[in-house]
């Protein structure tokens, strides 16, 4: 229920940042950094036994970084990115989702520390991703590595269509 009414908090917010970019991907990646300080504390809460009680400010985060990696998933893909990050964009978006609402229906500790090692692991990669995305960017669509990132790992999920173009 709480994540009802965040959504629609956390999507006016969302307006105000300018259209996606590199700057926006190293932005992102910063949030990550902070969010995965944050996770690491309500993890080790969650280790001693206790269940965190998780703040407001901490769930409307998370919505926003799943959003905003959303939206970079569509700005990679339209500025002929490389090809692998459009789809780790949305692959991180959905995982922060999925880890939100195990977060918001765990009964447990142990429920809430399986979904914050997770997000912990998912916010550490997504400081990786940040900066490789703004190498691409920067760099006509090339890897730091100097690939393009073919093989694609996935196309774009179809299901998801809907709510990549609403970003």
């Amino acid at each position: 229920m709480l994540k009802r009414l965040i959504v629609p908090i956390a999507l006016a917010a969302l307006a105000l940042p300018a259209a996606a970019s590199p700057e926006l991907a190293e932005s992102w990646g910063a949030k990550a950094a902070a969010l995965y300080t944050e996770s690491v504390g309500y993890l080790d809460a969650a280790r001693t036994g206790g269940a965190p009680t998780l703040p407001d400010h901490y769930l409307i985060d998370l919505e926003r970084f799943s959003a905003t990696a959303t939206r970079l998933g569509t700005w990679n893909d339209q500025v002929s990115g490389a090809k692998d990050l459009g789809c780790i964009f949305r692959g991180m978006a959905e995982e922060a989702e999925v880890q939100l609402t195990a977060l918001e229906a765990a009964k447990s500790a142990d429920a809430s520390e399986t979904a914050l090692k997770r997000l912990v692991t998912l916010f550490d990669d997504a400081q990786e991703i940040s900066v490789a995305a703004a190498w691409a960017a920067r760099h006509d669509g090339q890897m730091p590595d100097g690939s393009d990132g073919v093989p694609a790992a996935c196309p774009a999920n179809p299901a998801m269509a809907g709510r990549i173009t609403s970003y």
